[in-house]
């Protein structure tokens, strides 16, 4: 504990100042000692903000030499025991907003061609951004809710839960790193409590969506573009981390698994359960 101002040896606050008299125009060195001295009460609120200070500043360099863990999760049938973005357009579906003879067909196309790694992925954003450029936001977000209810909530496992809430719990920095657009992902993120999310982002205007992607779609390589773009934004890199992780099911994230030092196969498909059981990576299951 760092010495009172007032303890038998120990200098007065005023001592730790030395310019302090100097910096106020006709104010003696003696007057503000004797002001000091009578209003003890502000002596020792300014000795305790005094070490106040030197202990934030201690940590704050304590903080910026101490290298942090990086924990990614892919999002749809990884955390999820369920594909969030097809289970969207599913839902809309279900619920007339698109027609079933339209859009159904189309929907299960483009996601056995994700699950087989040959989706063209600005094809499949054309067709997955069409009804939030139809709809007004205040709609969409009414729907939405509900999707959380009927769709989201029941594909939560709890073994997902608790491997997040694992990282969490050892001071990693935790993302969700997903294909899946953010007006689907961002409530789904905020239920598992992970701060931050790293998805593919519709174009907006005026608050309403455009049916346009904004920037690159965050799948396959696109997605080690978005993190080291997610990374510089917080004046982070690859460096600045002692451990990454990455928890993905698919194929299509074999890119950025590749980079991390920690590359996890979740309930994988059969391509990346191979290359995982090749090259001596973990594999879990969640469900």
């Amino acid at each position: 504990m760092p010495s009172s101002p007032r303890r038998r040896g120990s200098r007065c606050l005023i001592d730790w100042i030395p310019a302090f008299a100097g910096m106020t125009s006709g104010v003696s060195r003696q007057y503000v000692k004797r002001m000091l001295a009578k209003y003890e009460f502000l002596e020792m609120t300014l000795w305790n903000l005094f070490n106040l200070r030197n202990l934030r500043t201690k940590y704050l360099i304590q903080h910026r030499s101490n290298k942090l863990n990086l924990a990614l999760f892919d999002l749809d049938n990884t955390l999820l025991s369920g594909d969030s973005d097809f289970e969207w357009s599913q839902f809309l579906i279900e619920q007339g907003v698109l027609d079933r003879e339209l859009f159904e067909a189309k929907n299960l196309t483009f996601y056995e061609q994700y699950k087989a790694g040959t989706l063209d992925i600005h094809a499949f954003l054309d067709f997955q951004f069409k009804p939030l450029s139809s709809h007004k936001r205040k709609e969409l977000d009414q729907w939405h809710a509900d999707f959380m209810r009927i769709k989201v909530r029941p594909m939560m496992n709890e073994a997902g839960k608790k491997l997040v809430a694992s990282h969490r719990a050892a001071g990693d920095i935790c993302a969700i790193i997903t294909a899946t657009n953010s007006f689907v992902t961002a409530p789904i993120a905020h239920e598992y409590g992970v701060e931050f999310l790293i998805a593919t982002e519709p174009q907006q205007k005026d608050g309403e969506f455009t049916g346009l992607v904004h920037g690159v779609p965050c799948f396959r390589e696109g997605k080690i573009t978005r993190l080291e773009a997610w990374m510089k934004h917080h004046d982070w890199t690859w460096g600045s981390f002692a451990d990454t992780t990455f928890y993905s099911d698919s194929l299509n994230d074999l890119p950025l698994m590749a980079l991390v030092k920690n590359p996890v196969a979740v309930d994988p498909d059969d391509t990346l359960r191979s290359h995982a059981e090749q090259h001596g990576w973990r594999i879990i299951s969640l469900r």
